[in-house]
């Protein structure tokens, strides 16, 4: 894993040498947190930089996926008013409401872990991520 000088963010290389960013971060967590019932509306929220291939593959999971401009406080707007718990950047700054309204890298890293640890490898949690270039609609 490694940090931005902040620690605000959190990307990760995965045993198959497969980079994982916030969309990747936001894959594994969402699913997660959906078979865990602890994703309200089984929606998640992320930026317009955010790659289409997360937002087909979350939306065959039956997981939607909203979009807002980038930048973690619009992130985090549309999560308190949407009522959602998961939001994030493809940078790698992820909030998780129900621990903090704030990106911490620190905190997605111990996430990311525990899943690892309880769940299988970090590829097998990003399992279908097909890499796409983000949708400008």
């Amino acid at each position: 894993m490694a940090f931005d000088g902040d620690a605000d963010r959190a990307l990760f290389v995965s045993a198959s040498g497969t980079i994982i960013n916030g969309d990747g971060i936001l894959l594994a967590a969402a699913r997660f947190l959906k078979t865990a019932g602890k994703l309200p509306g089984d929606r998640v929220v992320a930026t317009s930089m955010s790659n289409l291939g997360l937002e087909r593959l979350l939306a065959s999971e039956g997981i939607a996926m909203a979009r807002t401009n980038v930048g973690d406080r619009y992130v985090l707007e549309e999560m308190l008013k949407s009522g959602n718990a998961l939001g994030g950047e493809q940078s790698g700054h992820i909030i998780f409401l129900e621990d903090s309204p704030a990106g911490d890298g620190l905190l997605t890293a111990i996430k990311i872990v525990s899943l690892v640890a309880l769940h299988g490898s970090l590829d097998e949690l990003v399992a279908g991520f097909e890499g796409l270039p983000p949708d400008h609609r």
